[in-house]
């Protein structure tokens, strides 16, 4: 693929992209926080960040991309992780600032990268087991559960449900790093107290279905125009 081309394509992917994940964003700072979500004014405030978000995952693409093929893949889902945490910390720390969650100048552009080291299990775990586990899980689960269906049927259903178990399975760190983001004097160990003491254990799984939403778009997305690239 042409270089002009593929930078065509990583552009329309960030475009088309930006119009949900700050939207997800918004919902799981609304979950953890027990706040109104579907309201205009919430909506109103995605707006101003779009050219910003577009901007920022269009960067993180290219370079992970570099890494991809720089850097053991195993390495690269961390580091992938820690370059997405920076997108979403960009939404989420202009969010916690505009519902006035957090302390006057404690949600900052400067946060997000606080709690690289989660958002690096996050994407280890909800990327890395379905790319080393994929072909072992279809043929030892779906294969025998299913053995009417070809072998590229029987390879997405393993992706799908890879995924979405994987995602379910990282998410508590997920929102261990939206704590971090939006609160500048709260650490690693205080991330976790300060999460549990909300809403008990179940804080830890609040607004995981807005991840596994973008999950599905992200692979729609990502058979629309990145199929070539990734090849």
């Amino acid at each position: 693929m042409l270089f002009s081309e593929k930078q065509k394509s990583l552009a329309l992917y960030s475009t088309n992209i930006t119009l949900f994940s700050p939207l997800s964003n918004l919902y799981q700072l609304c979950r953890i926080h027990s706040l109104p979500f579907l309201t205009l004014s919430n909506f109103s405030k995605i707006v101003p960040i779009i050219p910003q978000q577009i901007l920022l995952r269009y960067a993180q693409l290219n370079f992970s991309l570099f890494t991809k093929d720089h850097i053991s893949p195993y390495l690269t889902f961390g580091i992938i992780g820690i370059l997405q945490g920076a997108v979403y910390g960009h939404a989420t720390t202009h969010f916690a600032n505009q519902l006035k969650i957090s302390k006057p100048s404690s949600a900052t552009i400067k946060n997000i990268f606080r709690g690289s080291l989660y958002a690096f299990n996050r994407d280890t775990i909800s990327q890395g087991i379905p790319f080393l586990f994929v072909d072992k899980f279809r043929d030892s689960i779906v294969t025998p559960l299913f053995p009417t269906l070809s072998d590229q049927s029987g390879r997405w259903t393993s992706l799908i449900t890879l995924s979405i178990g994987s995602t379910i399975l990282s998410h508590p760190f997920h929102n261990l790093q939206i704590i971090m983001q939006i609160n500048s004097d709260i650490g690693y160990k205080k991330s976790v107290e300060e999460l549990y003491r909300k809403f008990g254990v179940k804080s830890f799984y609040r607004g995981a279905e807005s991840r596994i939403i973008i999950l599905l778009i992200t692979n729609i997305f990502n058979e629309i125009y990145l199929k070539d690239i990734l090849r």
